[in-house]
């Protein structure tokens, strides 16, 4: 059957070298015949990862912010967002009113205040509001500075002081993308624009009815559907839809959904219709 075209001594040579009691061992034959290299014993690897993995003990940080001013910024558009009296948090470990409180309580204060810190952020606030006592952290002075996008603090001792109002950057708009996917986009949403202003389409509606919780965002799978009902989503190719992700993406709940609000308004301002008025 193997068509070997070995002769009878031949024959019985393999026979003699691979046949045992049970009978012929045709494994070691075919290792013989056309030998393959050894298989890695992934085991041992395998633990060592799953060791290596359990001794950091922490999960990576998502999305983490490395400098303080991106840092205090996040946490004032939260505040700003969501009116979260930070004081109210933070005062109830400070029974004295000595204006400082203990590190680990000034983590479960951020904590009480849903902001949603990472563990490197943290220690950047810890570091930054330092108290003259290593283990303690001065949070009046952090509680004025997020407070200080409402109101001035003394501002009765300076009444000529010209204040400026904190306006929170939309967070789509923070989203960095590559000259060549800017390109891509504008192309692709100038397509969109023309079908748009040349059918006079209501694109709200649609969205609004995925939106049940009104906040301005539906999921990505959402969005391509609504695309595709409204019939311009044959205009988009894949490649642009992963751009359109990544322009209008925003974080809600740890999930990456898309700003269709943002979406929309720039589809109408391109098309130049009245505001939300087709």
């Amino acid at each position: 059957m193997l068509e070997l075209h070995a002769t009878e001594k031949e024959m019985a040579s393999i026979e003699a070298k691979f046949c045992n009691d049970t009978g012929f061992n045709y494994v070691a034959f075919l290792e013989e015949l056309m030998p393959r290299d050894p298989q890695p014993f992934m085991y041992e690897k395998r633990l060592e990862t799953l060791r290596s993995v359990n001794q950091t003990g922490k999960l990576p940080e998502l999305n983490a912010t490395f400098d303080l001013e991106s840092l205090l910024n996040k946490i004032k558009t939260k505040v700003c967002k969501e009116r979260v009296r930070v004081l109210e948090f933070m005062r109830d470990y400070d029974k004295l009113r000595t204006g400082r409180m203990l590190k680990t309580s000034f983590r479960r204060a951020l904590d009480l205040c849903t902001f949603e810190l990472g563990e490197s952020e943290v220690a950047m606030l810890e570091d930054m509001y330092q108290s003259g006592n290593p283990n303690f952290v001065d949070y009046l002075r952090f509680s004025d500075e997020v407070e200080s996008i409402f109101t001035t603090k003394d501002l009765e001792k300076a009444p000529l002081l010209k204040v400026t109002q904190f306006k929170p950057v939309e967070e789509w708009k923070q989203n960095e993308l590559s000259p060549e996917m800017e390109e891509m986009i504008t192309r692709c949403m100038e397509r969109l624009t023309e079908k748009v202003r040349k059918h006079r389409m209501q694109l709200f509606p649609l969205f609004e009815d995925y939106d049940r919780v009104h906040n301005g965002t539906v999921s990505r799978t959402q969005f391509r559907r609504v695309l595709s009902e409204l019939d311009i989503g044959s205009l988009v190719n894949e490649q642009e839809f992963q751009g359109l992700y990544q322009k209008f993406d925003v974080k809600i709940g740890g999930k990456d959904d898309m700003n269709y609000i943002a979406f929309c308004d720039l589809i109408y301002e391109m098309a130049r219709f009245e505001m939300r008025k087709p």
